[in-house]
């Protein structure tokens, strides 16, 4: 498996909204979470 599929897969994965997160990416909510930290 190279390296650049990997980092795609990855990116597709943190990309899709899912619904556990109520429908934010994983991307989203990570971003949520480290401004509320900065705060």
């Amino acid at each position: 498996i190279k390296a650049q599929d990997l980092t795609t897969t990855l990116l597709q994965i943190n990309q899709r909204p899912l619904k556990i997160l109520d429908w934010q990416t994983p991307y989203q909510v990570m971003l949520t979470n480290l401004s509320k930290n900065s705060d």
